[in-house]
C-alpha cells in the first residue's frame, strides 16, 4: 500500500503540530560556561552584548584563554573577574585588556591594563575589576596561565561577569498555537487519508 505525497505530508503535519509547541527561532545567550577557549587571538571566543557571564578555566599548565567582547550595553560600569583554584595550593596569572583584537600571543603593547598575580590558592581567591568609564566598544582579553597545582586541584578557574548596563536577553517565550489548531490539523490529515482508502475500495 503506497500513500501519496499529500496524505503523507498531511498526517505528518498533523502529528508533528500536535506534538510540539512552535518557538520563536531566535535564541539569545545570557551566559557562556564553555570552560576552555581559544589557546590564541587566531582563535579568540567571542562575545557579544547580550552575554552577561563567562566562565571557564586552565587546562593545563603553560595555558592561555583568548576572549573578545565585541561590545557593552549603555550602563555597564565594569568587566569584573573573580579568580579561584579550588583544592590548589599554588597557581597563578597574566591578566591583558585592549580595545583591539590582540595580534598574536605576545601582544603586550599598547594595554588598557596588565597585572601579573601569584599565590592564588583555595583560600585566597582573586578579584579585579576593569571600570569601563562610560566605554562601550569592543575588548579583548588574555589570561595566560603560570604553572598550578594540578595534583591537588583542577587549575585556576575564572567568572567574568558585566556590572551594570542594562539585564541580559532572554530567550523568548514560547509562541503558543491556538487551542484548536492541532485538532483542526488532525482532522483534515484523517480526512485526506480517509478519502485516499476510500478511492482504493
Amino acid at each position: 500500500m503506497t500513500f501519496n505525497r499529500m496524505a503523507f505530508l498531511a498526517a505528518f503535519s498533523a502529528l508533528t503540530l500536535g506534538a510540539a509547541p512552535v518557538v520563536a527561532a531566535t535564541v539569545v545567550a545570557d551566559e557562556a560556561v564553555l570552560g576552555e577557549f581559544g589557546n590564541n587571538p587566531k582563535q579568540s571566543a567571542i562575545f557579544d552584548k547580550d552575554v552577561g557571564t563567562v566562565i571557564g578555566g586552565q587546562k593545563n599548565n603553560g595555558d592561555s584563554d583568548f576572549l573578545f567582547f565585541d561590545g557593552f550595553e549603555d550602563g555597564t560600569t565594569s568587566l569584573d573577574f573573580t579568580f579561584t583554584n579550588v583544592g590548589g595550593d599554588w597557581g597563578g596569572l597574566n591578566l591583558r585588556i585592549k580595545d583591539k583584537a590582540f595580534k598574536n600571543k605576545n601582544d603586550w603593547w599598547p594595554l588598557e591594563f596588565s597585572g601579573t598575580y601569584a599565590g592564588l590558592t583555595d583560600s585566597n581567591p582573586l578579584k579585579i575589576s576593569f571600570a569601563l568609564d562610560g566605554y562601550t566598544g569592543p575588548l579583548a582579553v588574555a589570561i595566560d596561565f603560570f604553572h598550578a597545582d594540578f595534583k591537588n586541584g583542577n587549575g585556576v578557574g575564572y567568572v567574568i561577569t558585566k556590572a551594570g548596563g542594562l539585564p541580559p536577553s532572554t530567550a523568548p517565550a514560547p509562541i503558543p498555537l491556538p487551542a484548536g489548531l492541532p485538532l483542526i490539523a488532525s482532522g483534515l490529515g484523517a480526512l485526506v487519508l480517509a478519502r485516499r482508502f476510500r478511492r482504493k475500495s
